[in-house]
């Protein structure tokens, strides 16, 4: 792959997909060169040198292919990077990284931002004190990052849409790698929390009390709920606000009902706290995001010609 970055205008609005990718790039740093590249016109934002380190407002992730070197920051101190390792660069968090001069790097990064990713900082794995992500080879990672690199520069249709799931799998994937390497939760746990994660998806309508629920999975309630965040990323009652919040979601592009129905339907106080969590979790109030739905799904008819 060719050397390149590339940034992207920043959605006006909140992304469809709750994230959308506003920057990718792969770079190659010989042994002994400048880093960043003198010759790299990066925004007045994104601009990094050692001495002074910076601070994003947007999400990247930093894939070192081959060579190593150093990152920094606060919370994880110095630590020596080589070929394999991950590092995220999380907004808010000052930080620094070059590669070492007698051996240079290939780096391989992207870049995300949007309402979805604020959600996904209460997961472990993306906690700044664990930043640093030492997986060694990983071919599905690199065959996303590529992936991504292939959009952002040749952009085929829809393909903002297509990025910003690429990188949603890579967060996802690095998760769920960064739990192996936890140790993760215990199998007689995980299945109760499996079991938990069905009886909410199937009752989210109606969820029952947490309390009572970790009661039927015989475990007390501090215990139950602490194992549930470990599990999926977050405790049980805005886990039951996300399903309620995705079943709103499906009943808007599938049905008739009114916002009040719905409201009804779902256990929201009124039409107006549904419409509240609906604009807090998508950007869009209910009856503006139906119809931005309905206006993709229509279809010309047949025979008729445009004025």
């Amino acid at each position: 792959m060719r050397d390149y970055f590339l940034y992207l205008p920043r959605p006006a609005t909140a992304p469809l997909f709750g994230a959308a990718v506003t920057a990718a790039g792969f770079t190659r740093v010989p042994p002994g060169a400048d880093y960043p590249p003198r010759a790299a016109r990066h925004p007045a934002d994104h601009r990094l040198t050692w001495q002074r380190g910076r601070i994003l407002d947007v999400w990247q992730v930093v894939l070192i292919v081959e060579g190593g070197g150093w990152f920094e920051s606060q919370p994880t101190g110095r630590r020596r990077i080589g070929a394999g390792d991950v590092f995220l660069l999380l907004p808010g968090v000052w930080h620094r990284y070059a590669p070492d001069p007698q051996t240079g790097w290939v780096e391989s990064w992207l870049e995300l931002e949007g309402p979805l990713l604020a959600q996904l900082r209460r997961l472990p794995a993306f906690q700044p004190r664990r930043a640093v992500l030492p997986l060694g080879p990983q071919p599905e990672l690199a065959e996303l990052l590529d992936r991504c690199h292939l959009l952002a520069q040749h952009q085929p249709a829809e393909f903002s849409g297509r990025l910003a799931t690429t990188g949603l799998q890579i967060l996802a994937l690095l998760a769920g790698l960064a739990r192996q390497r936890g140790g993760g939760t215990p199998a007689r746990l995980q299945a109760l929390m499996r079991k938990a994660q069905i009886l909410l998806m199937e009752q989210c309508e109606q969820p029952p009390p947490m309390e009572q629920l970790a009661q039927q999975l015989g475990m007390g309630y501090s215990h139950f709920r602490r194992c549930f965040r470990q599990h999926t990323g977050l405790a049980p009652k805005p886990y039951v606000q996300a399903l309620r919040l995705r079943r709103v979601q499906e009943l808007l592009r599938h049905s008739e009902l009114t916002i009040k129905e719905i409201a009804g339907r779902l256990g929201y106080h009124s039409p107006f706290h549904l419409s509240s969590e609906f604009k807090k979790s998508t950007g869009l109030a209910p009856a503006p995001w139906r119809a931005r739905c309905a206006a993709g799904r229509a279809v010309p008819r047949l025979g008729k010609k445009s004025a």
